[in-house]
């Protein structure tokens, strides 16, 4: 990648758990965003290798998420019902798969805004939230060797201090400064 950028935030409905999933509650968290598609052949090594990463990193403040780029929810949750991966999976709509085509055109100073995901992208963010690699899957580059090779200095990093709950108040939203 040739600059910065930041981690789009968004809210979805994990389709696993049913619950509701904000990538703002895993800030300070390394993440690998995971795009996908049930047509696509390769999706079950990937789950199986996400899976096993989730499993042996998630409590070193690491999070995966997997974002299915299908308008059928049947579709989707029988794949996920068959793989069974261990951590959050959410269904694209429009202004998510809009902001992560931003954030691609971004990470490579495309000179045309891109209407698709290429390669469908596994990105690797660090504890600030600044995308720091993006895997082609199509590439064959999706091994479980490269991510913990490429998630160990991310991973040593420190996680940012738990918010003081001394006083008892929990932040929302709305009552977040700028």
């Amino acid at each position: 990648m040739k600059q910065a950028v930041k981690v789009p935030d968004f809210k979805a409905q994990d389709l696993l758990t049913g619950k509701a999933f904000s990538l703002h509650e895993r800030e300070g968290d390394v993440l690998l965003i995971h795009f996908w598609a049930p047509w696509h052949g390769l999706y079950g090594k990937e789950f199986r290798i996400l899976t096993q990463l989730f499993q042996k990193y998630k409590e070193q403040h690491f999070t995966v998420v997997s974002i299915a780029l299908s308008e059928d929810t049947d579709e989707i949750k029988a794949v996920i019902q068959k793989y069974r991966p261990s951590y959050p999976v959410i269904q694209a709509k429009e202004d998510l798969l809009k902001a992560y085509q931003k954030v691609y055109h971004q990470a490579f100073q495309l000179k045309k805004e891109t209407t698709s995901l290429p390669g469908f992208p596994t990105l690797e963010i660090d504890r600030k939230g600044n995308i720091v690699a993006i895997h082609l899957n199509s590439l064959g580059v999706t091994t479980l060797e490269r991510f913990e090779k490429d998630l160990a200095p991310l991973l040593a990093e420190k996680p940012p201090e738990p918010k003081d709950k001394t006083s008892g108040a929990s932040e929302t939203p709305s009552e977040e400064k700028p």
